[in-house]
């Protein structure tokens, strides 16, 4: 974080004691340009943006409720694969073979593939990888319930 000091009233001159320094100067917060990308409107049940299918199998359910769910499959920082969700929905999607980390998003307010639910939504990163083989599925639940086998994490929404 960078802040900026200035002098305050009175100038800078006399004492030279750490407490008298310190009551010279402010610390001045940089400001956070605000979130400002327009609203557009949740696409379609089950759309995704990267990829087309391939040999593994991913089932997702979500619960009901106001909240669309955004979840991708990443290699690194790579968006390998991607599909939106509207509550309480539950689908079967080809995903490409090999090993991924699950990350998911879920809010209200929907602002594009690119910027997800932005600020306020919430996100998290499943604590294990998926290893997607050519006949294998995996079936997973967006569900949080206390004693749940999907362990995650707290994701910031500038990591999603």
């Amino acid at each position: 974080m960078l802040t900026a000091c200035y002098p305050s009233t009175g100038g800078y001159g006399g004492s030279s004691s750490d407490s008298d320094r310190s009551s010279l100067y402010e610390q001045v917060e940089p400001e956070v340009p605000a979130f400002s990308e327009p609203e557009v409107s949740w696409p379609k049940n089950g759309y995704g943006t990267v990829g087309n299918g391939g040999d593994g199998c991913l089932e997702i359910s979500v619960p009901t409720g106001s909240k669309a769910y955004y979840v991708k499959l990443k290699k690194g920082s790579s968006t390998v694969w991607d599909v939106f969700l509207k509550p309480g929905s539950s689908k079967e999607f080809s995903v490409p073979t090999g090993t991924y980390d699950l990350t998911y998003g879920a809010g209200d307010h929907w602002y594009g593939s690119r910027y997800a639910f932005g600020p306020e939504g919430v996100y998290s990163e499943a604590s294990e990888r998926f290893t997607f083989d050519p006949g294998s599925c995996w079936t997973v639940e967006l569900i949080l319930r206390p004693g749940g086998n999907l362990g995650s994490s707290g994701l910031d929404y500038d990591d999603f």
